[in-house]
């Protein structure tokens, strides 16, 4: 696409007549309308203020190759994305296993369990009950973390 096409295309888009551009540049319509027929191209602060004003960079307007304007924030983005999340949720998961099995392990070494347990088992229910359920909630809290993790990694290859 040629810069004259670009600009055709961004300004259409934006719902914008040649006459609004012309004015919010300071030109005349006349001007607009030969950079859209690629007769002339504008002045260097001209192609910065379109650039800011459709939200592209000066590239897209002024190279060749460049099809698509595609902001740099949302490709930081997506690549942090396809590249960490699924990291990030693996070793978050495996975390909260690690975090889960200690509180059980803990648990069962103090010998909190078994003295509840043998002493009165109602007091048990309302002592261990809730350390245990936490615990076990961990664990399976960071085992869908950890395939959540492996299912993204696997899809975004």
């Amino acid at each position: 696409m040629t810069f004259g096409e670009k600009l055709q295309d961004i300004r259409k888009k934006a719902g914008m007549s040649q006459d609004a551009l012309a004015e919010k540049l300071d030109v005349s319509r006349q001007a607009v309308s030969r950079w859209e027929r690629d007769e002339t191209l504008p002045e260097t602060e001209k192609v910065v203020l379109l650039a800011d004003l459709f939200c592209v960079t000066t590239d897209y307007l002024l190279r060749p190759q460049l099809e698509t304007p595609e902001p740099t924030y949302k490709k930081r983005a997506s690549r942090f994305l396809t590249e960490y999340l699924g990291t990030l949720a693996r070793i978050l998961g495996w975390a909260a296993v690690a975090w889960g099995a200690l509180a059980l392990w803990y648990l069962v070494l103090t010998g909190q369990m078994l003295d509840i347990l043998q002493n009165a088992p109602l007091l048990f229910l309302r002592a261990c009950l809730y350390p245990i359920l936490m615990a076990v909630l961990k664990i399976a809290v960071g085992i869908v973390l950890i395939r959540f993790g492996r299912q993204y990694e696997q899809s975004s290859r």
